[in-house]
């Protein structure tokens, strides 16, 4: 622990000499996740309740508004499993829960709008999103036809293209599109505005932000047996699911089941997941370290919170190394594999593999618990989604925009009312209910849902989104390159990149 320490304090003088590049404000005040759901049960209410045991609330969208004959016409990526087009439409009811209540969504909206909905897609996979998929939206708007007016793209990579001016500003489009209704998220709506200027969207009907959000899955049984009087459920609701909490728990867990003295695939575990990704992608977010943050100006700078920083990077180091042979990082398969055969306490990894097939046969029970607070002072859990997931934006060029802003609104509404507890239903694999600890943790992710400035556009700034990662898997938690050449360089291209990308926001 102490190499660990002294290497990443090391981080600390190159941190506090890249931060004066910038003048930060008074702290590093980040927009907060909204908190009724992360407390447990909602207070009592004179407010009528929908099935769900939740406010109904109004979408705002006057009956009278119509657009008879109309077409909103989307683009999508594709993906064989429905992965990615789930968000915009589903081509027929096949009797799972998912894909029938996004399909009877977008009916109901199509009825209410007297609108057809086509969905384009087209394969935007990491691998080809820039030579495939984005050319398409450039043609689509240089050609002038207005034959796309909603594009959804690939989260890490969509961001960078915003700027090429084929985007519309949606805080220029009519009083239909109302971002501060509950389905908005009104975390990315504060963090993805700069001069004025919002291009991207995530609401209620972005599914692959709640398919894809990094979450903690646990073994019940494993844990019972060894710990029969932790209740990680309670210790949620009280705020006291900590990293340092966490780590208390997984210390020395490792067992060689083999007796083979190596840590391998036949091993038990305290933590299995996937690096650099699964493994650091949600801890960056949780632990709510922000590299940018807004200054007492509201523009964007460098953070000067460095000791937060200095605490976040060695007690995940002391988390993930720390103990006996805690964690155990390999592929996606192989780690749900691990977990789904007992050899794992905990999991790291994204929400939709408690649907899939390695955990649906699981015989053992499960839970799913929020990523981790750094320390009980954090009011909020934050969590993120991975970065595959979907941002909405509207066509410069649409034809159309107060359409474009009520399909969007009624999706996304549509989408609260039924879609989004009918998949954390499915998720659970029974009811979605007010009084189930199981189903107030899915809530708690919900509600702390975080795609800050940085994530986003993080190909357009020397890739500060993943700063968190990269430094954590260069060094492993020793005492290697946690805080080397590698690390320095690249906060000082983060700090050059960041004063030109935001001056020139909007501009195009």
């Amino acid at each position: 622990m102490k190499k660990i320490t002294s290497v990443i304090l090391s981080l600390l003088f190159v941190i506090l000499a890249l931060s004066a590049c910038g003048t930060p404000g008074e702290g590093d005040e980040t927009s907060t996740a909204p908190s009724a759901l992360t407390t447990g049960l909602p207070e009592e209410t004179s407010q009528t309740l929908d099935e769900w045991g939740r406010e109904i609330v109004e979408d705002g969208i006057p009956e009278t508004v119509r657009f008879d004959g109309s077409t909103l016409n989307i683009l999508s990526r594709s993906d064989s499993g429905n992965r990615w087009q789930i968000d915009f439409y589903a081509k027929e009811e096949n009797g799972t829960t998912l894909n029938d209540a996004v399909f009877r969504r977008n009916e109901r909206v199509k009825d209410r709008l007297g609108i057809d909905i086509q969905v384009t897609e087209r394969d935007g996979s990491y691998t080809v999103f820039s030579s495939n998929y984005a050319p398409f939206i450039t043609a689509a708007y240089q050609s002038g036809s207005s034959e796309l007016d909603v594009v959804g793209t690939y989260s890490l990579y969509g961001a960078q293209y915003a700027t090429q001016g084929y985007f519309a500003n949606v805080l220029d489009l009519s009083a239909n599109l109302d971002l501060s209704k509950v389905w908005w998220n009104a975390n990315l709506v504060n963090d993805m505005t700069v001069n004025d200027t919002l291009y991207f969207l995530v609401g209620d009907m972005n599914i692959t932000t709640l398919t894809r959000m990094l979450v903690t899955f646990f073994n019940k049984s494993l844990l019972e047996s060894k710990m029969p009087d932790v209740d990680l459920y309670k210790t949620v609701l009280e705020g006291k699911w900590t990293i340092d909490y966490y780590s208390s728990l997984v210390k020395d867990l490792y067992d060689d089941v083999n007796g083979n003295q190596t840590a391998d695939s036949d091993d038990r575990f305290a933590i299995v997941s996937t690096a650099p990704s699964e493994a650091y992608d949600g801890l960056a977010v949780s632990l709510d370290i922000p590299i940018i943050v807004r200054d007492s100006d509201g523009k964007w700078t460098v953070t000067d919170n460095t000791e937060r920083i200095i605490e976040a990077l060695t007690k995940t180091a002391e988390l993930y190394f720390g103990g006996n042979n805690n964690s155990f990082f390999t592929d996606l398969g192989t780690v749900q594999a691990i977990f789904a055969a007992d050899r794992a306490y905990f999991m790291s990894i994204t929400l939709d593999k408690a649907s899939e097939s390695y955990l649906a046969g699981m015989t053992s029970d499960f839970g799913i618990l929020p990523d981790v607070k750094l320390n009980e002072d954090q009011e909020n859990y934050y969590t993120v989604p991975q970065d595959a997931f979907n941002l909405i934006s509207v066509m410069g060029n649409t034809d159309e925009p107060d359409m474009v802003a009520a399909a969007l609104a009624l999706l996304c509404a549509e989408s609260y009312r039924d879609v989004t507890p009918r998949y954390f239903e499915e998720v659970m694999k029974y009811r979605y209910a007010r009084d189930n600890e199981s189903s107030q943790m899915l809530d708690i992710c919900r509600a702390g849902l975080r795609m800050d400035f940085a994530t986003v556009n993080t190909l357009s700034l020397s890739d500060p989104g993943r700063w968190f990662r990269n430094t954590m898997h260069a060094g492993k938690g020793t005492a290697g390159n946690i805080a080397g050449a590698r690390v320095r360089s690249y906060f000082k291209a983060f700090a050059n990149s960041l004063s030109t990308f935001t001056e020139g926001y909007g501009s195009h």
